[in-house]
């Protein structure tokens, strides 16, 4: 799920206003949520297409930036021995 919304205070009620988006693990949208006061409706994927493609991007590009590397081996699966490192004396 990905979503755009927005908490608000209005005297005595807190609430969140804006557009959530469901999509599967590959991030397929499958439905879009429209978020107000009054509650939240269901309407057309086609209605908040744009957003949704910003919102994503914006989340994948987040994603790659703050992604650590998990390999001191410039080659994945290789230990810096094997990849021609050299091993230190004991």
């Amino acid at each position: 799920m990905i979503s755009a919304l927005k908490t608000m205070a209005d005297k005595m009620k807190i609430y969140s206003v804006g557009t959530a988006w469901l999509t599967d693990r590959s991030g397929i949208l499958h439905e879009t949520i429209r978020v107000d006061a009054s509650g939240a409706m269901v309407v057309p994927n086609t209605s908040r297409a744009a957003e949704f493609n910003d919102t994503k991007a914006f989340f994948v590009k987040k994603l790659k930036v703050t992604a650590p590397t998990t390999s001191s081996s410039p080659y994945p699966g290789t230990s810096a021995t094997a990849a021609g490192g050299k091993e230190k004396p004991r």
